[in-house]
């Protein structure tokens, strides 16, 4: 009996940190992409709220266009801004000055505050979390693992906590009270390949 070739599989993980348009490869068997929005700047009595995120599962090569167009959110003193790809549109934290909610999404994002900015957890279903909101003190985003001071896994399996005093961590931390800036958002793409 002959036995068969082995197929191999690889990943490539994309992220764009800014407008752009992503083509589908030859090679691709299936993938999945994670949109996070951008959190809200902090005003100087409020902080900013954190960004959402909405994760598109793995499907197969056959169910995505061949090309796409990518909006990713950017942070800053007002309203955090919407990031989208293919229709699936995540709104931006809101700022300080407009109430400082955290953005309304599947995965949601930490409403900032007065004192200490919420904290945001998707846990135990997932590792992944809304941008924390921003304060005096900023909420942090699910696990917050991290190597030193350094966020792990940034716009794939985490998100950024909010400011203190001080703007929001990337990607999609609100801004801290006191005028601080909102973190922008990301669009991460996740794809499987095939060896040819």
């Amino acid at each position: 009996m002959t036995t068969p070739d082995p197929i191999t599989y690889y990943r490539v993980i994309r992220q764009f940190t800014d407008d752009g348009v992503w083509t589908k490869p030859a090679s691709l068997v299936y993938m999945r992409v994670i949109v996070i929005s951008a959190g809200g700047g902090g005003s100087s009595t409020r902080g900013g709220g954190g960004g959402g995120v909405v994760e598109i599962p793995d499907r197969p090569r056959m169910f995505w266009p061949d090309a796409a167009t990518i909006t990713v959110g950017k942070g800053g003193a007002g309203d955090g801004g919407y990031s989208e790809f293919e229709g699936v549109r995540v709104p931006g934290g809101k700022s300080g000055a407009n109430g400082g909610a955290g953005a309304a999404a599947i995965i949601r994002g930490g409403a900032g505050s007065t004192g200490t900015g919420e904290s945001t957890t998707s846990a135990p279903r997932s590792l992944l979390s809304g941008g924390g909101g921003g304060g005096v003190t900023g909420g942090t985003s699910g696990l917050g693992f991290r190597d030193g001071g350094t966020l792990l896994y940034a716009g794939v399996l985490q998100c950024g906590s909010g400011g203190g005093v001080g703007p929001g961590e990337w990607p999609a931390g609100g801004g801290g009270r006191g005028g601080y800036a909102g973190a922008d958002g990301c669009v991460t793409i996740i794809e499987t390949h095939v060896e040819e």
